[in-house]
């Protein structure tokens, strides 16, 4: 009996620690599962848009932006910078001061003093931006002031034009262009409220600045405190270099001093034979440092002659003198001019049509010339075109005529308060012929381009014009700067998605 007692009990504490056993594996499968679900959702939400969209990235003021939507800004800010570089030095020298499109933004350094990236450079910019946008947004809203129609439309009008792309894209690439542009979580809505902010801000901007007004008295007061930068001058100069070459590649400092004698007195012999005919006028503003302080003296008149040194330590790598002569000082008070200008577009001229050598240069240079030249005198025929209906008055506004022959011009836009030095001379000259009337229109070429220009009527007091800008952009850089005094702009965990964009892409693709 007590055996089976024995028995009974040890098949009972087997059973207990089989269940025990058991239950400590079910626990483990059941963590597992757990574990393998989350690691998968995990999966899942990482490959999402939801870290990009839904995160914040950056708060600016308790406003929350996401990996997108500062992408965007980033984007923005990076092509609004090429662009500014182009402006300044042209479309084919742009390239050396800009970042390597070989390489990541992130290791590039922007700023050797600081170790800045062109990465940290871009971030900045766009963070600084959207601290704007915000800023003016809450002012605009506290005003009551809305987007207006016309910007509605103008948003409205660059989606048209991103979704032409977005369809070559699809249908071509099989590739998200918004997506591919503008990073992971990239898409219609994002950038259109981005787009209104961005129109909101700078409409709710130009609203206040239009507001600002300066009186006479404010105008002088201002140009008076730096009227020698402001004036314009009229001189004749001519530069006579140092022959330092000829002392050897690197000369000493007693080689140069020698060449330099030589040319003072090459100089000096000059300046005798200068004269009025060969003049030119630049704003003071712009005036060598060698000679800005001796030109804008106010003892200087007409027919003033002077030699000045440059370059005369043999560190510098040009050396030599100025002879100059003095013709006239222009205080600007005089009333400007306002104009509207169509650039016409020459004819287009492909040069897949010409043949070209194993170099990639095409061989018939005359042909292709003769074809662009054609393609030029085909543009000014439209430029004809274009003269001829405004002429004949079947355009009211100048700004109807650019819309009516968009397809021949570039660019179109009004040009208020234009200076006697402004434009080209033949333009500066017909603007300011006494007999220039509201609606008088001409045929210019400038720099090999061709231009309709219309004769709007006259503009604000010149000197006026140049103080006042500068004035309103102080005060309205003062203002802004008031409004975003109290914004702070903080980053969030989704912050590391910044700058995921095309470059990126193109980097990683070289």
């Amino acid at each position: 009996m007590a055996d089976n007692q024995t028995k009974k009990e040890r098949l009972a504490a087997e059973k207990a620690a089989q269940d025990k056993e058991m239950a400590k594996y079910r626990t483990i499968g059941i963590i597992t599962a757990v574990f393998i679900v989350l690691a998968l959702a995990l999966i899942i939400f990482v490959n999402s848009n939801v870290i990009y969209t839904a995160i914040p990235a950056v708060t600016v003021g308790g406003k929350n932006y996401s990996a997108a939507e500062v992408n965007i800004a980033y984007v923005t800010e990076y092509n609004s910078y090429y662009s500014q570089i182009v402006n300044y030095v042209g479309e084919d020298y742009a390239a050396q001061f800009m970042p390597s499109t070989t390489e990541s933004l992130k290791t590039q350094v922007y700023s050797e003093s600081t170790g800045e990236t062109w990465y940290d450079f871009f971030k900045g910019r766009a963070i600084e931006s959207l601290k704007n946008y915000t800023a003016l947004e809450a002012e605009a809203k506290k005003e009551g002031y809305t987007l207006s129609e016309e910007g509605k439309q103008s948003v409205e009008n660059e989606l048209a034009s991103l979704d032409t792309y977005i369809e070559l894209y699809r249908t071509t690439y099989n590739t998200d262009y918004l997506q591919y542009l503008y990073g992971n979580g990239a898409n219609r809505d994002i950038v259109k409220r981005f787009l209104e902010l961005q129109a909101l801000a700078g409409e709710y901007y130009t609203k206040i600045s239009n507001e600002k007004t300066y009186s006479d008295a404010e105008l002088d007061a201002k140009y008076a405190e730096s009227a020698d930068d402001y004036d314009y001058y009229t001189y004749t100069v001519e530069s006579v270099a140092a022959n330092v070459q000829a002392a050897g590649e690197s000369a000493t400092q007693a080689e140069v001093d020698a060449a330099m004698a030589e040319a003072k007195t090459e100089a000096e012999s000059t300046v005798s034979t200068l004269t009025a005919e060969n003049s030119t006028t630049t704003q003071g503003t712009y005036l060598s440092d060698a000679y800005k302080e001796w030109l804008t003296s106010a003892d200087r008149k007409s027919g003033d002659t002077a030699v000045f040194a440059y370059g005369e330590s043999a560190e510098d790598s040009t050396h030599g003198y100025y002879a100059i002569r003095f013709e006239s000082r222009d205080n600007n008070n005089y009333t400007s001019k306002n104009v509207y200008f169509l650039a016409v577009s020459d004819l287009e001229v492909n040069e897949d049509d010409f043949e070209k050598d194993e170099n990639g240069e095409i061989k018939d240079t005359e042909a292709y010339e003769a074809a662009k030249q054609a393609a030029h005198e085909g543009g000014v025929k439209h430029a004809e075109e274009i003269l001829e209906a405004w002429n004949a008055g079947r355009y009211d506004t100048a700004e109807a005529l650019a819309e009516a022959f968009a397809d021949y011009t570039d660019l179109s836009r009004a040009l208020e308060n234009a200076g006697k030095n402004d434009i080209s001379d033949e333009v500066n000259e017909w603007m300011f012929d006494s007999s220039r009337k509201a609606g008088d229109a001409e045929i210019f070429e400038i720099s090999g381009s061709t231009y309709v220009f219309i004769f709007t009527g006259d503009g604000e007091t010149y000197s006026h014009s140049l103080v006042e800008s500068e004035l309103r952009s102080e005060d309205m850089e003062a203002w802004s700067n008031s409004l975003m005094e109290s914004l702070t702009a903080t980053e969030g965990w989704a912050a590391r998605f910044i700058g995921d964009v095309y470059m990126e892409r193109q980097a990683a693709n070289s």
